[in-house]
């Protein structure tokens, strides 16, 4: 598995010190590769974080899927492609969560606008055949 840190900084005041929490990202695959962009990124809350992955592996017969895990709980679905690209969602995800697929199929996104402190968690990619 690979982590990647994302670190969200909340404004406290203009003129004050802001405040930060880590988002961790791990990237979990069984007999494929995955290459992740970053290991680290700071964003402020308000702004958005993208989290990429490039991958092998047969798209065509695979689903994409993004978990979501907040600290001492389990891991929740957030979002999958699959194949055709039809895109489903876990009905208590943010809309402000989206994922997309490049044309070569090899690499994937998961974005957050408007990035929150609440988006503080461990995210997972993950392929399923």
């Amino acid at each position: 598995m690979f982590e990647v840190r994302i670190v969200i900084h909340s404004y406290l005041t203009a003129h004050k010190a802001s405040h930060s929490v880590p988002i961790k990202m791990f990237y979990s695959i069984l007999l494929f590769s995955i290459v992740i962009a970053t290991t680290e990124e700071h964003v402020f809350e308000g702004e958005g974080v993208t989290l990429s992955c490039n991958y092998t592996g047969s798209y065509n017969t695979d689903t994409l899927l993004w978990y979501q895990q907040y600290p001492r709980s389990k891991p929740e679905f957030l979002l999958l492609i699959t194949e055709g690209r039809f895109k489903t969602h876990n009905k208590s995800t943010h809309p402000r969560l989206s994922v997309k697929l490049n044309d070569e199929k090899t690499h994937v996104d998961l974005e957050i606008s408007s990035a929150e402190v609440t988006d503080s968690a461990l995210y997972y990619f993950a392929l399923s055949e």
